[in-house]
Formats: structure tokens, sequence, C-alpha cells
């Protein structure tokens, strides 16, 4: 592997471990005992070597047969993070972390595919033949309270109410051989928000946690990203194409099809369990035995001569604390820059720090207050506000090094956990002394889906016509269904939503300030598909339908069309939450499931598999507000003329889409992640068809779903929908302009 070339593209953690093994940088050790000693040898191999720390393969455990191996150290290098991440391999100091910023900067993430074999489930058990100990999972510290066999590990968990899927990095204790302690820290930790949500609805919570897997995801598993977005499609689009996955038995979780060891099972309401303890992170024991859910393993799944990865936490250098230093930065940088922070020129964490205690930001000073401004917006943006979720009394510490020409200063910010209102008051004084310029620079978010109705926010984007009328810092934001949009909507977290529907009327009907302003998409643009053996809507009776959110517009379309087959939406099949298209469509060609709506492109590659249109929705002619732009009354109040410029790009994009015929396929194909020129044209001729010359909203936008949900009470339709913005567009020639 020559320097300065891109890495050769791997797909499991074998195939990596030959690459890192032909740059010289993997250790076999033979015959060491899992009871200590391979812990204590890879904190010496950590802490006394000098130059680049290898990664260390164990094999022949004491104990254990040959070919059952545990590996430590996969992120302790330069190359090996720019392997794992896909960049050139002389990415090293801050060139590495630039390069990654700037991944992060374009990445478009990629859906997973669901297949049906894969090398994990060569082995499979279950019931009496379970036994986690027959893995060779090590005691690593002297005072641990048992043999962690979580520690590099993901868990997969899986939103009960919105779909999305979850990976995290959550240590785990074997208790015996079917149930291990899996100890998910914080209330801010997506798995155990999942896990609490299932407890609320009185059900077992189902995880999968992998033990050995490609070590992208565990970068991914084990670094935040925002609620509601699967490190499945993050890891995806940082490698540049989807993960292959396959369903466990008992839950259906996906987990990796490549991946090494898997264990199936569930967490049950109130079965909890003394843990730990355990060697924290910073070299100490963070607390004595406490009670931890228990994991109740139902099966497992693992290749032949599996390879357990294993993290040895501890004062750094450990296995993580290089990764994360590089993460982190990567993140901060991404993160201020996009707020408008201009003339930053690195962004470094220490490894002493592990990623979160010691960060350094280079600026050089353009105005009075530069370097301060610098340090609050990356105490707040991701990568940087995860540092105030840590445990009472530690001092957090960012440093901002601001350069003026000959002279360089520092100036740091302390923030004591301890001293949580000094905090706020210093950030509000801030915010109080310099309103203007901060204000000026926080960037429009707006909330969207991975689907073709949303081309009209990708030609604006594509075409800059957001720019063009004024909207400098618009930041895109991906989520996993419409549902989860109008949460981030009503949260504040974004300011615009893209997808709309029934999700946005019920929030209004809740008390919230919802209201939609435009509408792209106005009828059902799907069709049901149905595997290759159903004939007809009768043989669907018994079968799974995949949706992407119950309650969602998809579920809504669903219900209608089994209406008009004679089916009872309740009574005759059972309604699967599985996700975004792609992973529906491959959740159907599997045999997973038994039917599910699609929309161009993915309708041309159910056709191409083979699967059976069953009923076009296209067709019915049916009316129905399937994708609006939505935001709140309150953010119109207060940023009317910024609503107004965006909705002015999104205009002018949908404008040049309709009769742009090149530009329009090549925004399709791009953003699609589509390369087939006839499925592209097909496409594009489709979309052309649905979307409206101008997005004006109008009484269907509310009633529709008022009538769905049965709501009794009288409701103006203008409670909902302010047409207010279009009407001004349309008075001042704006609308008829962009199609001159």
């Amino acid at each position: 592997m020559d320097e300065g070339n891109f890495p050769r593209p791997y797909e499991d953690v074998r195939q990596w471990l030959d690459l890192v093994e032909a740059m010289g940088e993997l250790k076999h050790i033979k015959g060491a005992d899992w009871n200590l000693e391979i812990g204590a040898m890879a904190e010496l191999i950590y802490r006394e070597r000098g130059g680049t720390i290898p990664a260390l393969l164990f094999d022949r455990t004491k104990g254990y047969p040959e070919g059952f191996r545990i590996l430590f150290g996969q992120h302790c290098s330069y190359r090996r993070l720019a392997l794992a991440a896909g960049l050139p391999m002389d990415s090293v100091g801050l060139k590495l972390v630039s390069r990654f910023k700037e991944k992060l900067n374009m990445l478009q993430p990629i859906p997973p595919r669901i297949v049906k074999n894969g090398p994990i489930l060569e082995n499979k058990i279950a019931g009496d033949e379970i036994d986690l100990l027959k893995f060779p999972v090590p005691k690593v510290h002297e005072l641990d309270g048992g043999r962690f066999i979580g520690t590099a590990c993901i868990a997969v968990t899986r939103d009960p109410e919105d779909g999305w899927l979850n990976l995290g990095t959550y240590r785990a204790m074997v208790h015996d051989r079917n149930s291990m302690g899996l100890f998910m820290s914080s209330a801010g930790k997506h798995g155990r928000m999942h896990m609490e949500k299932y407890f609320k609805q009185g059900n077992p919570c189902p995880v999968v946690l992998c033990v050995g897997q490609d070590p992208l995801l565990l970068l991914a598993a084990g670094n935040p990203i925002e609620l509601g977005y699967s490190e499945y499609d993050y890891c995806g689009g940082i490698r540049g194409r989807p993960f292959e996955l396959v369903e466990g038995e008992i839950a259906g979780l996906p987990f990796p099809a490549h991946a090494e060891i898997a264990i199936e099972g569930f967490i049950h309401p109130g079965d909890v369990k003394a843990d730990g303890p355990f060697g924290e992170w910073l070299g100490y024991y963070g607390s004595k035995m406490e009670d931890t859910p228990v994991l109740r393993v139902e099966r497992v799944y693992y290749r032949n001569d599996p390879i357990l990865c294993v993290a040895r936490p501890g004062r750094p250098p450990t296995d993580y604390s290089f990764a994360k230093g590089m993460i982190r930065a990567a993140q901060v940088w991404d993160r201020v820059e996009k707020t408008g922070l201009p003339n930053v020129k690195g962004v470094w964490s220490l490894e002493s720090g592990i990623g979160s205690l010691f960060n350094v930001i280079s600026i050089k000073q353009a105005y009075p207050g530069h370097s301060r401004q610098t340090l609050f917006l990356a105490s707040q943006v991701l990568g940087g506000a995860y540092n105030v979720i840590s445990t009472a009394g530690r001092n957090l510490r960012f440093l901002a090094f601001a350069r003026n020409d000959s002279r360089m200063r520092a100036t740091p910010i302390q923030r004591s956990l301890n001293s949580s209102k000094r905090a706020k008051i210093l950030l509000l004084a801030f915010l109080l002394l310099s309103p203007n310029r901060l204000l000026a620079q926080e960037p429009l978010r707006a909330g969207t889906i991975f689907s073709a109705t949303q081309a009209p926010l990708w030609a604006a984007k594509e075409g800059h016509y957001f720019e063009k009328y004024g909207i400098k810092n618009l930041e895109v934001i991906q989520f996993s269904g419409g549902q989860p949009v109008t949460r981030a909507l009503i949260g504040g977290d974004i300011q615009i939503s893209t997808t709309g529907g029934a999700a946005v009327v019920n929030a209004r009907l809740k008390g919230a300030d919802t209201v939609i302003i435009a509408r792209t998409v106005g009828v059902f643009p799907y069709t049901l598909y149905v595997s290759k053996e159903i004939r007809g809507a009768a043989e669907l009776k018994g079968k799974k339908l995949a949706v992407s959110t119950i309650g969602g517009s998809g579920y809504v379309a669903m219900q209608y069309a089994l209406r008009k087959l004679g089916l009872d939406a309740e009574k005759d099949v059972a309604m699967l939450q599985v996700g975004d298209f792609g992973t529906r469509l491959a959740s159907l060609a599997s045999g997973t499931v038994q039917g599910t709506l699609l929309l161009p492109p993915f309708t041309l590659r159910a056709r191409e598999l083979g699967l059976r249109p069953l009923y076009d929705l296209v067709g019915s002619g049916i009316q129905y507000p399937i994708n609006q732009i939505t935001t709140r009354q309150s953010f119109i109040q207060s940023q009317r003329e910024t609503v107004k410029n965006f909705l002015k790009g999104l205009v002018a994009g949908l404008a040049r889409f309709r009769t742009d015929r090149e530009f329009g396929v090549r925004v399709l194909g791009k953003n699609l992640r589509e390369t087939d020129p006839k499925i592209l044209q097909d496409t594009y001729d489709f979309w052309l068809k649905v979307f409206p010359k101008v997005p004006y909203p109008g009484p269907e936008d509310a009633t529709v779903f008022l009538e769905f949900m049965q709501v009794k009470e009288s409701r103006n339709w203008k409670d909902f929908v302010d047409t207010s913005l279009m009407e001004e567009l349309e008075r001042e020639g704006f609308l008829a302009s962009v199609y001159k």
C-alpha cells in the first residue's frame, strides 16, 4: 500500500487485518492467559513501545482452542484510522483531522442493505447450548468485577416509535452462560432512550450486541452523532457503499452480515443485577457494584475461528483515546465552521483528554472577541457540547489560539460541572454583549428525509438558489422519517421541515405552533409491491407489510391501498416499522416482509428484482398532501424574511428542476446515488408529473388529515396553513419570474 494513496476497500475486520499486517502494524501473540495477563501485556505495549503502537491479535489463549482470537488496539495509529475512514494513507496529524472534517462536510448517508446470508451465520447456538464464555473473554484489570465481553462492541437497538436504528458502545459484563449486564451510563445515550421507550410500553427491549465488527462501525458507535441518525447510514456514507445486514431470528434486528460474533436477546423491565466495578477510561475504578440492566441471551451467531474485539480502558494511551481525539476534533471543526465562524485554521483534541477534556482550536483573529466567540461556539456544537455530560467535579477545558500576525495568545475557557450556574451566566452575558454577530452566524437548519420527494430541495441546493436569495448558511439534516423531523421542529433543533404530513397537523392539535407554508407533493406517489409468490390481494392475509413509521404518511397510504383491495389493515396483515425505501425494498427482496409501498426509482429496482406491483396509488387520483414545507409561527414572526427567502430558493430550484431536464436528472442521480441512465430518465419523468409548477398550500393540507384523524370539533384549515408567504411571492411577481 503506497503512501498518499487511498486504501483498498475491505469488507470485514479480517480483510482489514490483512491490510494492517501488510502495513507492518499487526503483532501476533500466542499462549497468553485471559485472566489479567492479556490486559497487562496490552497496557505495557501501549505505554512502553516507541513509535507506532501495533494492533494486537491474541491466539491460543489459555483454556481455548486455536482460532478463537482476541483483537486489541484497532485505532491506535494514523494509518489504521485512515484505513478505517477511507482516507489517503498519508493522512497524519492535523491533515487526518482536516480530511475527515471535509468528509463529514460532504457526507451523504447511504442506508444499509438487508441480505439473507452472511459469514456471521456460519454458526448459531440457542437454548441450553448458549455459553458466553465459549469465547475467550478477558479479565483486563485486577479489580474488575468480572469478565467484560463488551468493550469494543456495538449494541444495536431500534426506536420502537420511529424505527431508526442506533449503534452504541456500552460495556457488557458476563454474569453467567446466557446473561450479561449492559451498562448504558446516562439518560442521554440513544440506546438507553430506546430501552426506556420499550419499558414505557410494557415491552422488553430487543438488543443485538456485536463484539467483533468493521472498525469503522466501532468509530461511529463510540462517538456522538445526531439523535435519529443511524450509524449504519452514517458509516455507509463514509465508506461510499451500503453495509450488508442480516436480521436476527428473535427480534428481527439487523446486524452486520460480516460481523464476527453477534449476541441477540432482550432486556426486560425491572430486570437488573449488580455489575462492576470496571477500570474506567481515566485510569480509575469509576464506581463500585451497581444495578445494571440484564441482557437475557436467546441466540448467539458467530463465524468460524471468530475474533473477539476488545478495548482496554485506562489512562491514555488506550485503544480508543487516539481515535476519539481525531473524531471529536473533526466534528468540532466541521460544526463551528457551519455556524459561520471565520478563519478556523485547525482543531485538535489531545489524547491525554481522550477526545473530551482538552481541546485546542486555532484561528486567525478577525475582530475583537473572536477567540471568546470561538470558545463558546465550540462548547455547544456536536463533539464539543458532549463535554458537559460527565462526572461532576472534573474541570473541562477548551483552549483557543488566536493568531494576529506577529503575536499569538491563548484564551482558555474552563467549565466546572459544579458551577453550571456560572457557565450559564457567562454564556448569557456573551450573547447579550454581541447578539448581532452571533445570531447572524447561526445556521438555518432544515430537516429532510431520503426520498425523491425532496428533489426540489436538492435542486435548490445544487443550483445555489438558497445562497442567491440570502440563505448563506443553510444546514440540511436528514432524518429517518417524517415524524422525527416534526419532533425536531417542535423541539427547536431545526427551523424548517421539508416533509410535513399528519404529524404536523397532530402537533398543532396538541398545542404546538407548527404551520404549513407550502406543498410540493399533493398525491400519493406510491405503488404497493409484493413478493413474487403473491398473486392477488387475498394472498396478503396473514402476511407482513413494511412501512417507514407507524402513523406516518406512508402508513396512511398503506391503509388506503389495503382498503381498496378489500383488506382490513388492523386484522388481515401485520404492519412492521422498517425504515426508509431502500431498507424496505431490501426487506421485501429478502422475504422478510411480503409487501411495501415504493416510489421511483425504487419501483424500477423492484421490477428488476421480479417483485410484483399489486396496487397503483398514483393512478387512483387521490389528493393527499404527502410532502409539505412547514415551520413554526414563532419563527415566522421573528424571521419572516428568512422564511420567505427559503421559499424563494425552493421555488427557484423547483422551476429549474422542471424546465432543465439534464439538470434535474443530474440532481436525482447525485442524491439518490443512482447511475443507471434509464432509471434516472424514468424517475425524472415520473416526478415531473407529480411536482406542481408552484408549491401553493391549500385547505386540503389540513382537512385531509383532520378527517383521517376523525377530529370531531370544527377547525378552520387556516389554523394549520399559512398561505401569506406564497401570496406575497405571487404579488411581487416572483413566482412568475422563475419560469421566464
